[in-house]
């Protein structure tokens, strides 16, 4: 009887919500925030893995990595801080690009924003 009371139990607590991240164990995906160009200098704002904002300056490519539960929000932006060439950015889940954007005006802006897949 006991055995049974347990699989009913276990079925219940899986079967609870449909929601992937109430589920007893959470896959965490692994998230990589990439800024490239040919102008190597820019100023960067993302959100970290705790959701937080944050900016930083890069004279040269720059990228962050971390891991984010499904449906986590993303965001990564890049200006190009001087006149000429251009700034890419790219969110990467796993081996994928998930989100990219790419801009070649003066000090131009590119910016991606989404949810872990």
């Amino acid at each position: 009887m006991k055995k049974y009371l347990l699989l009913v139990f276990a079925v219940a607590l899986l079967s609870n919500s449909c929601d992937k991240n109430s589920w007893p164990v959470v896959f965490k995906k692994n998230i990589t925030y990439k800024v490239t160009g040919s102008s190597n200098d820019y100023w960067i704002q993302y959100v970290d893995e705790y959701g937080n904002y944050k900016q930083t300056g890069a004279k040269d490519v720059w990228s962050m990595e971390f891991k984010a539960k499904a449906d986590k929000y993303l965001y990564l932006s890049a200006r190009n801080n001087t006149g000429t060439g251009f700034v890419k950015v790219e969110v990467i889940q796993g081996s994928k690009v998930l989100l990219s954007a790419k801009s070649e005006i003066e000090f131009g802006v590119a910016s991606v924003s989404g949810f872990v897949k």
